[in-house]
Order: C-alpha cells, then structure tokens, then sequence
C-alpha cells in the first residue's frame, strides 16, 4: 500500500511539472507573434563589445542601404580574443542581409574567419525554405531552414541592433548563429530561440537615465529605447563568460580602420598558409624518392634473373 501511495506521489508531481514546463517553454514558442519590423532605417550603427570584468574587445558595425525593392543590411565585427578563446587571437566577421519590399528577408550570407580558419554560409529562401551552403576550408555542405523560423536571423556577437514598435507582453522567435561555436566545431547550426519583451525598466547610458523595453532570450538581455534603438545587450558566451555591447556613436574613421585591418589581416593569413603549404611539400620532396628513381626501382624488382 505504501509503495502505491508513493508511486501515486511521485505521477503526480512528474505531471505537474511537465505541465510546468509545457506552459513555460513549450506554450510560448506556439503562441509566438511575427517578429518587430526587421527594416532599419538607412545609416550607420556602432556597438563597442566588453568582457565583463575585462576591457574592451572589440567593435560591430552595421549599415542599412535601401533600394527601390531591397533592403540590405552589411554587418562587421572585429574582435581581439588573445587569452579568451583558446587557440585564436582575433575573429572577423561579416554578415549580408538582404530583406524584399515587404520586409522578408531573401538572402543571407556570414563570412566569418581567424588565424587558420574560416567559414562561410549562405542562403536564398526558395518558398518556405532556404537553401543554404555551408562551406568550412574546402568542406561544403547542403542544410536547409525553415523560412517561418528565420524571419528574424542573426548573431551571438550582436544579437540586436534595432526593434521597432515594442510592447511589453510582445513575444517572437528568432534564429541565431554562434560563430565562435561554428569556428571550433564546424557544425553549422542555428538555434532558434524565444524572445520576450518582459517589462519597462530604466537604465544609465552615457551618463543619462533612458526609459528602455527589457528584451530577454536565452543567455541574452537587452535594452531597447522608444525608437527601437538597442542601446545594452548582455550576452553569456558559453564557456567564456558574459559579454556586454554597448552602443556608441558611428565613427566613419574607426570602420574605415577596421575594414582596412581586416584586410590585411585576411592577406597576411593568406600568405601564412602559402608559406606552410610550401613548407610542407618541400618536407615531402626531402622524404619521399623522386619518382624517376621509384620507378628505376621497381623495373629492376620486375627484371628476370
């Protein structure tokens, strides 16, 4: 009997917590609404990026072009990860979206690289899907994503750069790509996340109380002005602890350096693997025989006696 009673027990409270967790997490994904308006007014964004605790590591820019029919929004980042992420000293990225008349977006395309490595990934909605590429080094790969899920895409390294329109209560899904992960395990995946726009809070920027919506996702926090503006993010790097992105006033100049950095940087890569690749053949010619003397070789193996 009293094992009954325990068994009994212990359903009971099995139901009542997966009944909490299926409110919680599962409920909300289905009840999501169509993500904030993913047009950003044509112009330029700056985010500098800080290790909590540590100093400044790095700077994303952004800068929205509209044509008659598409929108396109360029993204860079930069980051100096020396002593943070093992194995990597810097990390570059760059990112194309390009959105439709209606504010859908069509096509995307992430180029990310560091010392050694590199990745890209590109995609084009074909009806309810994109057709996506994957490329690691010389490794391709064919993924596809569902469209419905990817209405809002972006990144860990500044999940938001501007959400009009917010309300509290207001809830959507987005679609998000882990570029350090992507450069360590070469696993071209998306996680799609639930975002809710939890509350009116205020915080201090530049030295000024601004009225901001509280946006939250998992590992990510931040912080939106009335005109959408994202002035705080606070994201939680798996294993590396959390980053902060402040917005800051666009510098022509900085992006312009930058842009110039990544440059030289890509080149000076570039001729680094050239010169390993020749190392290395050089190291070969020295071990293997040349083959006029293989081939000497084995005719007098073949040669009757």
């Amino acid at each position: 009997m009293t094992h009954r009673i325990w068994g009994i027990t212990i359903t009971i409270a099995w139901l009542i917590m997966l009944g909490f967790l299926f409110k919680r997490d599962v409920i909300p994904f289905w009840m999501a609404q169509e993500p904030p308006a993913d047009s950003i007014p044509d112009g330029n964004f700056q985010t500098a990026i800080f290790k909590e605790g540590g100093g400044r590591i790095g700077t994303s820019f952004v800068t929205t072009v509209s044509l008659a029919e598409m929108t396109t929004v360029q993204g860079m980042t930069i980051l100096d990860v020396s002593g943070i992420v093992p194995m990597m000293n810097q990390i570059r990225l760059e990112s194309t979206l390009t959105y439709n008349a209606e504010d859908a977006l069509d096509e995307f395309k992430f180029l990310l690289d560091a010392q050694g490595t590199s990745a890209q990934i590109a995609g084009e909605r074909y009806d309810k899907e994109f057709a996506c590429i994957a490329q690691f080094g010389a490794i391709k790969r064919q993924i596809s994503l569902d469209a419905r899920l990817t209405a809002y895409l972006s990144d860990t390294l500044r999940p938001f750069t501007l959400l009009k329109g917010l309300e509290v209560g207001q809830s959507w899904r987005m679609r998000i790509l882990d570029p350090i992960a992507l450069l360590q395990s070469q696993d071209a995946r998306f996680d799609v996340r639930l975002v809710r726009v939890t509350k009116r809070e205020p915080i201090k920027h530049r030295g000024e109380q601004v009225e901001c919506f509280r946006v939250e996702t998992e590992q990510t926090v931040a912080w939106a002005d009335d005109s959408g503006r994202v002035l705080r993010q606070e994201v939680m790097m798996p294993f590396l602890g959390k980053w902060i992105m402040l917005d800051e006033p666009y510098d022509d100049r900085a992006r312009q350096d930058a842009r110039r950095a990544l440059q030289e940087a890509r080149e000076s890569d570039s001729n680094a693997l050239r010169e390993t690749a020749a190392r290395l053949l050089g190291e070969a010619r020295e071990v293997l025989p040349e083959p006029g003397l293989l081939q000497r070789r084995k005719s007098r193996s073949r040669a009757p006696e």
